[in-house]
């Protein structure tokens, strides 16, 4: 079942550089797959801990995806959304800092 709401992975730096114009745009090299990769809720603890373990200023973003006026893609075997281009800005309801534990590790838990 698809949910309402998806999360998304970055850097605080890279978050404040992205944004433009109301939107929230990844730079992307040429050749690279444009689309914003979003995880469903029980997927987004395992991808903190794949890609960003013992990493600090790191932000979780809490989208609606009603709200997104991107193309949208869902595989949801893997548990991931993919988001053509560009976020709106008024479709990321929170942004929240994550800080690892003294294992470096990432504990999210999300409730329904």
């Amino acid at each position: 079942m698809k949910p309402d709401l998806v999360f998304h992975l970055v850097s605080k730096r890279k978050w404040k550089n992205r944004q433009k114009n109301g939107y929230y745009r990844p730079d992307w090299k040429e050749g690279e797959d444009s689309r914003i990769r979003c995880y469903y809720p029980d997927k987004i603890e395992e991808i903190a801990n794949s890609q960003f373990a013992d990493r600090r200023n790191i932000l979780m973003l809490v989208i609606h995806l009603q709200r997104i006026i991107s193309k949208v893609e869902f595989d949801e075997d893997l548990g991931e959304v993919y988001v053509e281009d560009q976020i709106n800005l008024d479709a990321i309801l929170d942004k929240i800092v994550l800080t690892p534990n003294e294992d470096g590790k990432y504990v999210i838990q999300i409730q329904n």
